[in-house]
């Protein structure tokens, strides 16, 4: 409210200042449209079509020096609460947590702003693949509760998660349902004579 552009911008959008400086515009665009010798229909179509879009321009001009105005303010305002990285990158995922874990861990001398929102957005899709596949998997054992059972059969039955978790236990999850196909029963092929 105290700034020059807004002053300015308010102005403009009281005044008729701006009726005024399209009227040459829209002579040229008449003169264009006069020259290439079309009907009435297009000439008129064209200098409106050509009309809105200046609008359109003007408008989307003075919306973007407002909100460089609201934005160049110093200081927070009373009302304004802080907003996580999380939340702003749209994750679930703590960003400010990995952040910290990298900067902490000193894996290198320095960590990007990206690389904590990456690394929290790659976590959260391996956990949430898992929990997917795990889910289904008690399921399909008709029951509610996930247990170490069901992630370590979701994973093994996946071939990218069981690649990716090859050398990983899973306490309690047991094994695979396998019989060597040497050891079934042999089918035997009598005939009824």
């Amino acid at each position: 409210p105290g700034t020059v552009a807004l002053r300015e911008i308010r102005k403009y959008q009281k005044s008729t200042e701006l009726l005024i400086r399209k009227l040459p515009f829209q002579r040229l665009v008449r003169e264009i449209a006069q020259d290439f010798k079309t009907d009435l229909r297009f000439q008129s179509s064209a200098v409106l079509a050509l009309q809105e879009a200046a609008e359109a321009y003007l408008v989307g001009l003075f919306e973007d020096t407002n909100l460089a105005a609201i934005h160049a303010k110093r200081g927070k305002t009373s009302g304004s609460k802080a907003v996580s990285k999380s939340s702003k990158a749209g994750l679930q995922f703590p960003v400010g947590r990995i952040a910290r874990y990298l900067k902490n861990g000193r894996y290198a001398e320095r960590i990007g702003a990206g690389a904590p929102v990456y690394l929290a957005a790659v976590l959260e899709y391996l956990a949430a693949e898992v929990l997917e596949l795990a889910g289904n998997a008690a399921r399909d054992n008709k029951k509610t509760r996930i247990v170490p059972r069901h992630i370590q059969l979701a994973v093994r039955n996946d071939e990218e998660l069981s690649k990716l978790l090859a050398g990983v236990t899973i306490a309690e999850g047991g094994v695979l349902p396998n019989i060597q196909s040497v050891l079934l029963p042999k089918k035997t092929g009598k005939k009824d004579e």
